[in-house]
This record gives structure tokens, C-alpha cells and sequence, in this order.
């Protein structure tokens, strides 16, 4: 209760007209709640300070942009009653007007706006979509994915992440159509940092996981996603922070792009795919301790088989069979679902053989009465 006592001051130095004033009061209240958690948030929301914190994004100084960013992004994390107070002020508004002007705003100021969009969409709070969507949000945080900062790239991936992860489809749609797939494909593609990769990857399969659209998957596998999330996997040991992201990215592409029945515009994707990773692809499906790793190959097998015999005899010379039987016992239901879509669909698609019996049918047919 101590620390909380001295909010209403800090929320009245805020108002001030001393810029300097108002750095000092955001950096304390930053400090507090990041202490102090909830309490301190929503004790911000009854002295009123989520209005003037607002009205600190447009500031000219940067320093105190950048600390109001601090304060409204520690304390949507901590206090539902924050997200709200946020929302209803016109935070989110805000927040994307501020990423509209992102040349002139710090790096670190347009990854915390990205950061508390992210925060604004937890649960406890009103629904952030409509507000973030009629203010143009869609197209701003797609934008940031050029900005030259990864700091800033960071920022927006969080934020598409986010609100794709919602579960609303128009929201979906909305970033698939202002581009945001290409943009997230090429942070896979380049070697950036591990925290880089992980926000790509888990932007990206949070696009694609909706069913019924799959015009994201068709655009990333387009991209060169796959190849790169199949060799991110293989090459890793299964420790790395981008791990579970990527073979969510590589399964909900996969099953968006094989629940589509149209396999001939994959065609040249496939025949790269079998030549380079076939081998990597039975390499997964026997990895144990990682259902996801295990699920997205599997869901890869499901993508490559249809329509494709070239593919199914190829995934069979790598040692297919064995261990993806094994995956139809697995204990993880969506798992076993997975391994059996796979199977089916490599079954239907293995090489037609000549039928040994040829002449036994025809002789049959005489039977007949002829």
C-alpha cells in the first residue's frame, strides 16, 4: 500500500506542463508496477492516469513517448482493469496513430507500441480487433515489418501474432491482405537472432491456423517458408526458443495448403521439398519428446502425398513407414489424427503396381452367362 499512495501525486505530475516533470512521474510509475504488478496498475486506473499517459505517444520528446509506452504496456500486462481503461480512452487508436509516424518515433518506443497492442489483446479486457482494424492498424503493423530496426520489426510481428491469435477471421483476413505473409517469410529467410525467428515463426502459423482461408498458407509456401521451416527444424536439437513456433508454422501450412484438394500449383514446391527433405521429413516424425516437431511432419507427409506418387515412393525409400505407424498410438490425440491423415493420404497416392490377376477377372466375367 505504500508504493500505491504516492500514484495520485505521480498521476497529477503528469499532467504538468514540464516535460521533464512528466519523464520523472512515467519512469516512477513504470517502476512501481513493475514492483508492485496489479495493484500498482489498477491504482493507476483510479487516479485517472491512463488519459494523460496517452497523451504523452505524440510528445516531441522522445524520452517521455518512450516511457508512457513503458507504463501502458506493464500495466495492460498486469491489470485487465488496465486494458480496459486503455481501450475505452482510445488507446488503441493511439497507439496505431503513433506507429502511422513510425520514422520519426525511437526503434524502442515502435516495439513497445507493438508490445502493448499485444498486451491489450490478452483475455480480461474488451476485444482490441474493431478499434485496432477502422484505425488502420492492419496496414500500420504490416508497414513496421520494413522498418530497417529489428527492434521495431519485433514489435509489429508481436502485434500480428496477437491479434491473429484472437480468432477472428475478418481480423485475419485483414493482415493477410495488407501483406503481412511475404514480410514474415523474409525475417525466417534472413539469420537474424533467435528472438527474431521465434516472433516470425509464431506471427506467421498464428495467420495461417485459420480454416477455411487458406489464402495465407498458399502465400507463404509461395514464399519459401516451407523448405526453411523443415531445415530450422532438422537442424536444430529440439532446445531452441523457435522450435515449437516452427512446427506450428510448417503443420498449419501444410494442412491449410492439403485441405485445399488443388495439388497442381504446389507442384514445383513438392518436387523441392521430396528431393531436399524427404529424408529430414522421417528424421522429425522419429524425434521423441516433441509431439509438435512430431505432428508437423507428419502434417508435411500429409501436403507431399496428395496427388503426388513421386513423393509417396520417395518418403517410402526414407524410411516412412515404421515410425509413422508408431505416431497412430501416439497419446496426443491431434497427433495420431495428424499421422492418420498422413497415412491415408500417402496410401491413396503410393505408385499404382499391375494388377497380377488380370486374366483370373476377365475369365470372372465369362462366368457370367456370356
Amino acid at each position: 500500500m505504500a508504493s500505491t499512495a504516492s500514484i495520485p501525486a505521480l498521476v497529477r505530475q503528469l499532467r504538468s506542463s514540464s516535460r521533464v516533470a512528466q519523464l520523472q512521474a512515467a519512469k516512477a510509475l513504470s517502476a512501481l508496477i513493475r514492483d508492485d504488478g496489479e495493484a500498482s496498475a489498477e491504482a493507476v486506473v483510479a487516479a485517472g492516469g491512463i488519459p494523460p499517459l496517452l497523451s504523452l505517444l505524440p510528445s516531441r520528446m522522445a524520452a517521455a513517448q518512450q516511457a508512457a509506452v513503458c507504463v501502458l504496456y506493464m500495466a495492460a500486462n498486469a491489470s485487465a482493469a488496465a486494458r480496459a481503461a486503455v481501450c475505452a480512452a482510445g488507446g488503441v487508436q493511439a497507439l496505431v496513430q503513433l506507429l502511422k509516424f513510425s520514422s520519426t518515433v525511437r526503434p524502442e518506443a515502435l516495439e513497445g507500441t507493438g508490445a502493448v497492442l499485444m498486451a491489450l489483446c490478452l483475455e480480461g479486457g474488451p476485444d482490441p480487433t474493431g478499434p485496432f482494424l477502422e484505425a488502420g492498424g492492419a496496414l500500420a503493423v504490416v508497414s513496421l515489418l520494413g522498418h530497417g530496426s529489428e527492434a521495431a520489426q519485433g514489435g509489429a510481428m508481436r502485434a500480428i501474432a496477437s491479434f491473429a491469435a484472437l480468432g477472428h477471421l475478418v481480423g485475419q483476413q485483414a493482415l493477410v491482405a495488407a501483406g503481412a505473409v511475404q514480410p514474415l517469410v523474409s525475417c525466417l529467410l534472413r539469420d537474424g537472432g533467435s528472438v527474431a525467428l521465434v516472433w516470425a515463426a509464431i506471427a506467421l502459423a498464428q495467420l495461417v491456423r485459420r480454416e477455411g482461408d487458406a489464402q495465407a498458407a498458399t502465400e507463404a509456401a509461395e514464399a519459401g517458408a516451407l523448405p526453411r521451416l523443415l531445415q530450422l527444424l532438422d537442424s536444430s536439437d529440439g532446445s531452441q526458443r523457435y522450435c515449437e513456433p516452427a512446427a506450428m508454422a510448417l503443420a498449419n501450412i501444410c494442412i491449410g495448403l492439403a485441405e485445399q484438394q488443388q495439388q497442381e500449383p504446389y507442384a514445383a514446391v513438392k518436387r523441392e521439398l521430396v528431393a531436399a527433405g524427404a529424408a529430414a521429413t522421417v528424421r522429425l516424425i522419429r524425434r521423441q519428446g516433441s509431439s509438435s516437431v512430431q505432428k508437423a511432419a507428419a502434417a508435411l507427409v500429409w501436403f507431399l502425398a496428395c496427388g503426388n506418387e513421386a513423393a509417396s515412393a520417395e518418403l517410402v525409400a526414407a524410411g516412412l513407414v515404421p515410425p509413422l505407424l508408431q505416431l497412430l498410438s501416439a497419446t496426443d490425440k491431434d497427433l495420431g489424427c495428424t499421422a492418420a491423415l498422413a497415412l491415408r493420404h500417402w496410401l491413396l497416392n503410393l505408385p499404382r503396381q499391375p494388377r497380377p490377376w488380370g486374366r483370373r477377372d476377365s475369365a470372372i466375367q465369362g462366368w457370367g452367362g456370356s
